[in-house]
């Protein structure tokens, strides 16, 4: 759209990655302010503690929990 501002939607998908995870949302935490980003993150039922992690360190991003590993 000519005029608006910039949109851009970041979708991390996780299983069992939390620290990985964790330093990816906080680069995308420092650059998206700029982009006017959103954030998903799709998370394959991990049992490392990743959704708890985002759902409470990262009040801003959307978390999609699914019940099993679907890739």
């Amino acid at each position: 759209m000519a005029g608006s501002d910039p949109r851009v939607a970041f979708v991390l998908v996780n299983w069992n990655t939390r620290d990985l995870l964790l330093c990816c949302l906080g680069e995308l935490e420092r650059i998206t302010p700029e982009l006017h980003a959103e954030v998903v993150v799709v998370d394959n039922a991990s049992a490392d503690g990743s959704a708890d992690l985002v759902e409470l360190s990262f009040p801003g991003v959307r978390l999609e929990r699914s019940g099993s590993n679907v890739g």
